[in-house]
């Protein structure tokens, strides 16, 4: 079982996405830097093909619980579950 809660990110400004076949964007929202950085530590990888972590998305869609609105969830949802299938590269910038 991963814990989010005992992710420290302290020393990270922002998770910038590099997808393949779109223009890049950047996250800033805690938990989901938290996710970037435990998939990082755990596959030691930045760059993934398509497809490669849908297991990953499937685990947290279903284990993850968000503060966030239905609406905010579902569009943080869409667009992680898009990059899952296209893929590209992640940098974490530090502060």
């Amino acid at each position: 079982m991963w814990k989010l809660k005992k992710i420290e990110i302290d020393d990270i400004k922002v998770v910038r996405f590099y997808p393949n076949e779109w223009e890049d964007f950047r996250i800033r929202a805690k938990n989901l830097i938290k996710i970037v950085k435990l998939i990082i530590k755990n596959t030691w990888k930045t760059n993934f093909k398509a497809g490669e972590l849908n297991d990953i998305y499937k685990y947290v869609l279903k284990n993850y619980k968000s503060d966030l609105s239905r609406r905010e969830y579902d569009k943080i949802r869409s667009t992680i579950k898009d990059f899952i299938e296209v893929w590209g590269e992640v940098e974490i910038v530090k502060k």
